[in-house]
């Protein structure tokens, strides 16, 4: 099968978040099964170009890391035509929901084109609470329109699809494959240190806010305990203003120094700091399936998630890992203490690897491919109809 995914992501230049690693993984996965792989994504630099990287087949479409209203039509268009130009070497397109990069081709489309849900743009604004300017306003449109536009939908967790149905109840019929595993590496040699980990962007959303409230009786009590903060920071809160400053406001002067921000960290970086961090918190107000849970467990760290979206759906709270209520500083706490006084750290990090597998984590690509034959099967039965 010839595959397209359509994302400006793409680790290589554009590492933006969990949408680069899913596309990265879920391309060098399908074509292990020997499937061809193309994906169009964004470059920084000047021109476009066409590359192929570990057997992807890379479509690089310029355009600045931030767009205004006018720069994000130009390069919609831009993406819209590369598809156009692509329907003969494909047999079916998948687009990410953020940023609505399919809009335009939709419409024309010659191809079956299916949209994954990572996080939708008003889902997303919904727990990080930024003013929405002219362009956010029509992403956001374009985005709904879009889903309504697709052939089929599918989504990286149930949490996700339950809540789109619901707010969007005419897209009853969405999928959920889960996102797939990277690779578990073998004889891993953790190097446990007195350090709470937390990987990923400071924003609202991801909790960081809650997680700094319980933070001063944490150090309190751990006086040996460090707080590893490693994600860029942002204005991404109802503050409108830099989530570090906000959450060291939090925190009292005296434990500032146990308090370590590390900025964004390339994937050998954050490998290291996983193999030598004692838990890694993700206590998001919601989450749709994070590639860095993921990307923990496969480093046998032991892992605290969230109750409010898809780490719920993985997590065996005391067996796998622990689960917490972001929204409940008592309750954060508590599961925080239990998890860096449990003697069975190791035990439940291994626990956590068997989980993923027996929800069959490793086989996503084949579930993936599955469903792209069902809907290209579906796609081919339609247009015979409407010829005829």
């Amino acid at each position: 099968m010839r595959i397209c995914l359509v994302s400006e992501e793409f680790p290589v230049e554009t590492p933006k978040g969990g949408i680069a690693t899913y596309q990265y993984q879920i391309s060098k996965d399908l074509i292990q099964l020997g499937h061809e792989v193309h994906v169009i994504c964004k470059t920084l630099e000047n021109e476009d170009r066409e590359e192929i990287f570990e057997g992807i087949n890379l479509h690089y479409l310029s355009g600045k890391s931030e767009l205004t209203l006018e720069e994000d039509f130009t390069y919609r268009n831009k993406v819209k035509s590369k598809m156009v130009e692509l329907e003969e070497r494909v047999d079916i397109f998948e687009v990410a929901d953020w940023g609505a990069e399919g809009f335009y081709y939709l419409p024309i489309r010659k191809k079956p084109t299916v949209i994954k849900l990572h996080t939708p743009l008003y889902v997303w604004n919904s727990y990080n609470h930024l003013p929405m300017d002219e362009r956010m306003k029509r992403l956001e449109q374009d985005e709904i329109e879009s889903l309504k536009l697709a052939d089929s939908i599918y989504s990286c967790s149930n949490s996700l699809a339950n809540i789109v149905k619901e707010t969007l109840p005419e897209l009853e019929n969405i999928e959920v494959i889960y996102n797939p595993l990277p690779q578990i590496k073998q004889n891993i040699k953790r190097n446990e240190q007195k350090k709470l980990l937390f990987v990923g962007s400071l924003e609202e959303r991801k909790g960081v806010l809650q997680l700094a409230s319980v933070l001063n009786n944490f150090l309190e009590k751990n006086l040996d305990f460090k707080v590893v903060f490693a994600g860029k920071d942002t204005d991404r809160n109802r503050f409108h203003t830099s989530t570090k400053k906000v959450v060291l406001s939090k925190i009292n002067v005296k434990f500032h120094s146990r308090v370590i921000f590390k900025g964004h960290c390339s994937k050998d970086d954050l490998e290291k700091l996983f193999l030598s961090s004692s838990v890694c918190i993700f206590p998001s107000l919601f989450e749709n399936f994070p590639y860095v849970m993921l990307e923990a467990i496969s480093m046998q760290c032991p892992v605290i998630g969230s109750i409010n979206g898809g780490m719920a759906e993985i997590i065996e709270h005391g067996k796998s890992g622990w689960l917490c209520d972001p929204f409940s500083n008592v309750e954060l706490l508590e599961v925080l203490q239990e998890a860096i006084d449990s003697n069975e750290k190791s035990k439940i990090a291994k626990n956590a690897i068997q989980r993923v597998i027996d929800l069959k984590l490793n086989k996503v690509a084949e579930a993936t491919v599955e469903y792209y034959e069902k809907v290209i099967k579906h796609y081919e039965k339609e247009t015979i109809y409407h010829r005829h």
